[in-house]
């Protein structure tokens, strides 16, 4: 299929480009390939619940009175986007006040998300996104075309950035998690798009190949 095409030979250019050694850190569609593999329908309604778990400490709730002017700029359009899309209230706390997400808020944004009828590749790369931004508001306004990757990654350094400017970066850490980021982020929103509008049972692989990678995994964890 043109779907199969396309993410299988996106892995094969990331293999193709190894020399000398396997670089993983420069493998990232591979990492969300692989992931998809071990994902049906009941471990796409699972990855939901738990992208619910970053929504409760969202890093776009919180803000810093010195980042105040950057953030009204750039996060506000997302945070009200958000509420906006799903018909809901979220929390903007300051200093280091706890925000606090209303059940109603959860479960109406659980249910959107089951309705966006993800396939595994794209509830994948939502998690990696999510992940690696600390951000569901966030990652669901890069896939919904609400901000741009540049953009997305400017707010999602802004912190970070100010706290460098201040005290300094550290080479081989600040710009090596700043590089990680930028590869796994733009990546994964590559893998999105380019499976989207495909099902659950079209992304869905078979169950033998399902079952003999959960044995593998048991296995190699000694369980089996």
């Amino acid at each position: 299929t043109g779907y199969q095409r396309r993410v299988h030979g996106a892995v094969a250019e990331e293999w193709a480009s190894q020399v000398g050694y396997i670089n993983t850190l420069m493998m990232p569609l591979t990492d969300v390939a692989s992931g998809s593999q071990l994902v049906d329908g009941d471990g796409v309604a699972m990855r939901v619940e738990h992208l619910l778990t970053f929504l409760r400490s969202d890093n776009l709730f919180y803000r810093h009175d010195a980042l105040s002017v950057v953030e009204r700029e750039l996060c506000d359009p997302v945070c009200d986007w958000f509420d906006n899309f799903f018909q809901v209230t979220t929390p903007r706390v300051r200093g280091l006040k706890t925000a606090v997400l209303a059940p109603e808020t959860e479960a109406t944004v659980r249910k959107a998300l089951k309705d966006m009828n993800m396939n595994a590749h794209q509830v994948v790369s939502l998690y990696v996104m999510t992940q690696y931004t600390a951000s569901l508001v966030l990652a669901l306004a890069l896939v919904h075309g609400q901000v741009d990757l540049a953009t997305a990654l400017r707010i999602n350094r802004l912190e970070e950035r100010h706290n460098v400017d201040m005290c300094g970066g550290i080479d081989g850490y600040h710009d090596l998690r700043d590089a990680d980021l930028t590869v796994k982020v733009a990546a994964s929103l590559v893998a999105w798009e380019m499976t989207k509008g495909l099902s659950v049972a079209e992304t869905t692989p078979p169950v033998e190949l399902l079952k003999s990678a959960q044995q593998r995994k048991a296995a190699a964890l000694g369980l089996a």
